[in-house]
């Protein structure tokens, strides 16, 4: 559904940024919300992502966003009990294939790897993950960047 940025980085939850689940897209809003990449078939799911996101390029999307758990902060937590969600969030590893740094959160790498690699922001009750305590980044993949403000 189409949201403005503002909106969804000031959203607290799925269900706020969702409008109780059932969705009321902002007509005029360059960005979309909402986009699963859950599918046991890798090929069907790269099809289906490509078809996506070639949608939203005709339509002048400039980026699609996705709230994403981060199931290994449960166990970071009980690691390190003062851990805040914003420093787990941001924290980073060395890709094995590249060097280059990648977000250390498993679901939050498995998201970067399909270009989902700026974080708008972090929030606590996010919805329900357990593996997350219930926490999650709102994720960007940028189509089209932002025109530099002169």
């Amino acid at each position: 559904m189409r949201k403005c940025r503002q909106r969804l980085a000031a959203s607290t939850n799925w269900y706020e940024t969702t409008h109780g689940g059932i969705g009321f897209p902002q007509d005029d809003a360059p960005y979309w919300f909402g986009i699963s990449l859950t599918c046991d078939d890798i090929h069907a799911q790269s099809a289906l992502f490509a078809f996506a996101m070639q949608s939203a390029l005709e339509q002048g999307i400039r980026s699609v966003f996705l709230g994403s758990p981060v199931p290994g902060f449960a166990k970071a937590r009980q690691q390190e009990p003062e851990l805040s969600l914003q420093t787990y969030v941001s924290r980073t590893r060395s890709d094995k294939r590249g060097g280059s740094a990648v977000p250390a959160d498993p679901q939050l790498y498995y998201y970067h790897q399909r270009g989902f690699n700026q974080i708008l922001a972090a929030h606590e009750n996010y919805f329900e993950h357990a593996a997350a305590l219930n926490c999650a980044a709102l994720l960007e993949y940028v189509l089209i960047p932002e025109p530099i403000a002169a």
